[in-house]
């Protein structure tokens, strides 16, 4: 079992960005399941044809607090991870940062 949290950005026409119907629902599923944290736009032509604006969506998938302390505990029973590397990790969350 591999630890669900990461990073990714997404690359978008400025038409999917902003219509209704299925770009709707996807920008709300985003938005309720990621951290989204940035959107780049991008002059036209840089990545699609000329006259089409394009956007960079930046997000971390963060999850569940219970998904992660179970996730966790699967990862040290696999032995995957040692309780030092999570007591490690949680170090700088624990110190605020």
């Amino acid at each position: 079992m591999f630890m669900t949290t990461g990073r990714a950005a997404v690359v978008l026409p400025d038409n999917v960005l902003f219509e209704a119907g299925a770009g709707e629902i996807v920008r709300k599923k985003l938005m309720e399941t990621t951290e989204f944290h940035t959107i780049l736009r991008l002059p036209t032509g840089i990545l699609y044809a000329q006259g089409v604006k394009a956007n960079v969506l930046f997000f971390d998938n963060l999850p569940e607090p219970a998904d992660l302390a179970e996730e966790i505990i699967e990862n040290i029973e696999a032995g995957l991870l040692s309780f030092r590397a999570v007591a490690a990790a949680l170090q700088p969350i624990a110190a605020g940062k």
